[in-house]
């Protein structure tokens, strides 16, 4: 009954007749009095305003989605086109077979406008501006949203904002042709926009994003970079050198893989060295953008103006290309050149070359003293050189041991730390190799200890008989003695 009460009242509401068939009243257009005599005068006359008011309105004769709220036979509709779009771009009809809800929704507002054609170039279906001359009228909301995202100052816009201002006048789009609309854009203009959800990137876009997307606009925001001018030839340069497709998002991913593959110890410390590729380190770190940190970010680190859309900057590109290359090398070379800085410490205080040599003379005296002593510090940091063997002479296991942490995971107090913990490490293996050398016994810590007190003994009685004779006669001597010692059974005792 209420609602029959409404449809009355809006009846006679619209009828121009007098009472008690209508209302008798009067109607202005433009400060003009009109004259309509019939219901359907009333309606041309608002048909009229409404062209007048929304002329960039466009015409999508679509039930389904032309509409404020969606059925859930629209939505679900809607939902399957946009998946079909994702995957199906290059398909004729995006692949839809017969005629299921999806399929009208198509030809109305994708076919019908032009927007998806077939491209004789390059032989495949895909997305395009809708020609300007199209009856469908989608040009006007088209040229919005472009002008909206490709601002020079790449400003994030969130997509509830701009699906009300194409709402609003002269546009008056329906909501539920919103989403179709702004993923036919998007997919248009993919290697210069970027959407992000909850404020991160989505690198690739998937149907489970375009579902919530439909869902819950206000949590993506989507912005965009013209590639044109020194933009354009940057992601080239940067693409043909990382060898990716020339596309903003491509180029950003493979600078992350260089960065991810960088050790935390790279990653963390504040002993770079380098105060250009320390900022380089730290805007790939920070970063919350692709476009913001190629053309803004990292132009800034070599104190350079940002890229703005349409700028042609040859000589500040040489600039950025050698200033980047180097710091991306310093970067890539720091734990390697930290590594071998540190190797060289504690072949140091172990009393050995600092080069490869005394390392496999290190690596030498470990093998021979393992099997022929026990210590409780010392054999685990055999052990560590040791292992390095197999893996192209690897000091990692002996430098992690020493700092008692992963190399890769060094913090700066590591760092700092490691040439103290090292000295004293080479001090206990000078020591230890002096004690045993290569004629060395087997020895437990007890008999080290025995060991040390029969050498201060030997001494003092050595020095007396250095005096009475050759010491070449002394050493031999000894020597047949020691020979002898050790052709004896050892002793239980």
């Amino acid at each position: 009954m209420g609602e029959q009460h409404i449809a009355k009242h809006i009846q006679t509401l619209l009828d121009p007749r007098p009472a008690p068939a209508g209302n008798s009243c009067q109607w202005i257009w433009n400060g003009q009095n009109q004259q309509p005599q019939k219901p359907v005068d009333v309606t041309k006359l608002l048909s009229q305003a409404c062209d007048h008011i929304y002329p960039s309105t466009p015409k999508v004769r679509n039930e389904l989605v032309v509409r404020k709220k969606l059925s859930s036979a629209a939505a679900a509709a809607r939902r399957c086109l946009l998946e079909r779009m994702l995957e199906k771009r290059g398909e004729e009809r995006l692949g839809i077979e017969g005629y299921p809800p999806e399929r009208s929704v198509y030809e109305s507002a994708l076919r019908a406008s032009g927007i998806h054609f077939f491209d004789n170039d390059l032989q495949r279906w895909d997305f395009r501006p809708p020609p300007q001359d199209n009856t469908c009228n989608l040009r006007p909301v088209w040229d919005l949203i472009h002008d909206t995202v490709f601002t020079e100052d790449m400003r994030p816009i969130q997509l509830v904002d701009l699906f009300e201002r194409l709402a609003e006048v002269p546009y008056g789009l329906p909501d539920g042709v919103h989403p179709i609309i702004l993923t036919a854009f998007y997919l248009h203009h993919q290697d210069e926009s970027f959407l992000y959800r909850e404020g991160s990137f989505i690198p690739e876009v998937q149907p489970a994003h375009l579902e919530l997307l439909q869902r819950r606009p206000d949590l993506f925001v989507i912005s965009g970079a013209k590639l044109d001018g020194t933009r354009k030839a940057v992601v080239e340069r940067l693409a043909a050198g990382l060898k990716v497709p020339p596309a903003t998002a491509p180029v950003v991913r493979a600078l992350y893989r260089i960065w991810n593959a960088l050790p935390l110890v790279t990653q963390k410390t504040s002993r770079i060295g380098d105060d250009t590729a320390s900022k380089v380190r730290d805007r790939l770190q920070h970063a919350t953008s692709p476009e913001q940190l190629l053309f803004v970010d990292l132009p800034k680190c070599f104190g350079l103006q940002p890229f703005m859309q349409g700028q042609r900057r040859k000589a500040d590109m040489g600039l950025f290309f050698d200033q980047l290359n180097h710091s991306l090398s310093v970067l890539s070379n720091y734990g390697r050149n930290l590594l071998e800085s540190k190797r060289r410490v504690l072949l140091r205080y172990c009393g050995l070359s600092e080069n490869i040599d005394g390392w496999q003379e290190l690596e030498r005296r470990a093998a021979w003293l393992l099997p022929r002593m026990k210590h409780e510090v010392l054999t685990p940091f055999l052990n560590c050189v040791n292992n390095g063997i197999a893996d192209n002479h690897n000091p990692r296991p002996a430098l992690s041991l020493i700092a008692n942490r992963p190399f890769e995971q060094w913090t700066d107090m590591d760092i700092a730390n490691f040439e103290g913990l090292a000295k004293g490490m080479g001090e206990l293996f000078q020591q230890t190799w002096l004690s045993y050398g290569d004629a060395g016994l087997a020895l437990t810590e007890d008999e080290f200890k025995q060991k040390e007190d029969f050498r201060i003994k030997l001494e003092s009685q050595l020095s007396k008989l250095r005096d009475k004779g050759s010491s070449r006669a002394l050493a031999a001597a000894l020597r047949e003695l020691l020979s002898a010692i050790e052709s004896e059974p050892e002793s239980d005792q």
